[in-house]
């Protein structure tokens, strides 16, 4: 699959967005404006709705091509991709700041969000805690390998309609009605596992995977948007005013997800058109975005708790921590990249071929 700039940026851009949103703080009640950290950056938790669209469309992108073994591929390479870089992060979390008893850890290493009689769209967080937006991706990892092993023609369409329909159903039976908004859910008061999954999928953030999907079915579309310059110019200014603004402020489709779809419909425009040029650091940033995503929240609260008087640190909130914080985030997820992802989604790779060539073999010699 041919890298698409645009998506790759995007996706870097969003995990940063993430980072300054837990980093705010050390901009707020120092300088003048008092709530300058929040001014300029409360919207990035916002970044988590981009990752949901652009998932959407990887994902459909990524199985255009029907192979053999096609669902267990997806399943490996998303297995690879996903899992070994959180569960270390996870462990290490757990031993070096906040211990754990078994059900919490065991809860969080199976990505079951802690408390499914909160409030939604967090359920509880998790020990890691923005690991509570994996829940929802690996959710949808599983819709969509169902719908690829009935139709993988259909898939899409099939995923849309397993993702919507149950979700539609659960609020207007439980609820009444059918709200768009993030904190919106399904009022079942069952406090158990299944409860909780139907609590989950019956959550209006469903429909952030399904953005991406209708971006990947249109996406020859993106090529006859007339005068793109005027167009993606105009979706890029409509976000960061939003950013800045605060307009419709919060998780979900019509929200922070209605952000999302028009800078991601933009920018991709501009590049199905015009192309976008290589970026080094938005490259860069890309490459590392999950390792960033995952890793950030802990390194922030290890440095806070173990290193207070670290240079610039110790001088108290300000950009100077600010910059120092990104800084060191930034390295450590490059270092979470470069020898646990990457290694992983190698792993990946090597048991994909050792899969095939065994499903291969077990084919030509039914004896």
């Amino acid at each position: 699959m041919n890298k698409i700039n645009s998506i790759h940026y995007l996706r870097g851009l969003a995990a940063l967005a993430v980072v300054f949103f837990h980093l705010r703080e050390n901009l707020n009640h120092v300088y003048a404006q008092s709530n300058l950290g929040d001014l300029l950056f409360l919207s990035g938790a916002g970044g988590v709705d981009i990752f949901f669209i652009i998932s959407g469309f990887i994902i459909a992108l990524s199985t255009k091509t029907k192979t053999q073994n096609n669902t267990t591929n997806y399943f490996l390479k998303r297995f690879f991709r996903i899992y070994p870089p959180y569960i270390i992060m996870l462990l290490a979390y757990c031993y070096w700041v906040a211990p754990a008893d078994w059900t919490v850890f065991l809860k969080s290493a199976l990505l079951i969000q802690l408390n499914y009689a909160s409030e939604a769209p967090f359920f509880g967080y998790s020990i890691l805690l923005p690991s509570w937006t994996l829940t929802y991706e690996i959710y949808f990892y599983m819709v969509f390998m169902i719908a690829m092993s009935i139709s993988h023609k259909y898939r899409t369409a099939l995923c849309i309609l397993m993702l919507i329909v149950p979700m539609f159903l659960l609020q207007y039976h439980f609820n009444g009605e059918f709200d768009f908004y993030g904190k919106a859910a399904a009022n079942i008061n069952d406090p158990s596992l299944p409860g909780g999954f139907l609590r989950l999928i019956s959550s209006p953030m469903m429909i952030e995977f399904v953005y991406g999907m209708l971006l990947y079915e249109f996406r020859s579309l993106l090529k006859k948007v007339p005068i793109v310059n005027i167009v993606a110019f105009l979706c890029v200014s409509f976000y960061v005013s939003c950013f800045l603004s605060g307009w419709r402020f919060f998780y979900g489709p019509m929200n922070f997800g209605l952000w999302a779809i028009v800078l991601v419909f933009g920018v991709m425009s501009y590049e199905a058109q015009k192309g976008l040029k290589e970026n080094k650091v938005l490259n860069f940033l890309g490459d590392i975005s999950y390792s960033l995503y995952i890793s950030h929240a802990g390194l922030i609260t290890v440095l806070g708790t173990f290193c207070p008087d670290m240079p610039v640190y110790s001088q108290g909130p300000g950009i100077g921590r600010l910059i120092l914080m990104t800084a060191l985030s930034i390295a450590f997820a490059y270092l979470i990249f470069r020898f646990i992802e990457t290694p992983s989604i190698n792993l990946g790779k090597i048991a994909i071929k050792k899969f095939c060539s065994k499903n291969s073999l077990t084919v030509k010699n039914p004896a």
